[in-house]
């Protein structure tokens, strides 16, 4: 061998490090998947906003009423039959317990209290939503019973966040 031909070899070197792109195949199918989560995380968390759609506007409702009811436009006799109007819609409507619609008096007191969770319509100041709001004499805390309604509304609104109910709850069997 000729020594040109010796001094024209390299010295050993390493490849050139792999690129960043394009990822690999399980890096896309994990790219895949990731989107498809995503995806159907969010069409979930969606029909779940529209659901409670009718609690979020009841409540905007209900807040429309103590306004009225502390301006003193509306008096507390109306504001107690339309505020019982207010929760018998969203049941009806908003939450669709359809055998709502006949119950009045202490079945619909018990509706009431088995979606608070007390018994704070039938033993409680919610009372006034049953019989009682139809006697002349009958003296309702207003104040007492806005504040019920308020805190109903709210844990309505809440129960977004609460796994999904269970079949009983939905058809109003709380």
């Amino acid at each position: 061998m000729t020594p040109d031909l010796l001094e024209q070899l390299r010295d050993i070197h390493a490849p050139a490090a792999p690129g960043w792109w394009p990822p690999a195949l399980g890096w896309w199918i994990l790219a895949l998947l990731a989107l498809l989560l995503l995806v159907w995380g969010g069409l979930r968390l969606w029909r779940r906003w529209r659901r409670f759609q009718p609690a979020r506007a009841a409540k905007k409702l209900h807040l429309g009423l103590a306004r009225q009811l502390e301006a003193q436009s509306l008096s507390s006799e109306a504001w107690l039959h339309e505020t019982n109007q207010l929760l018998k819609r969203l049941a009806v409507h908003g939450l669709g317990h359809s055998q709502t619609i006949p119950a009045w008096g202490a079945d619909w007191l018990r509706y009431l209290d088995g979606r608070y969770g007390q018994a704070a319509f039938s033993r409680g100041v919610g009372r006034c939503f049953g019989p009682d709001r139809f006697r002349p004499e009958a003296k309702v805390d207003v104040q007492a019973a806005n504040a019920l309604v308020h805190r109903f509304l709210v844990r309505e609104c809440r129960r977004f966040w609460r796994p999904a109910e269970t079949l009983r709850e939905r058809h109003g069997h709380a």
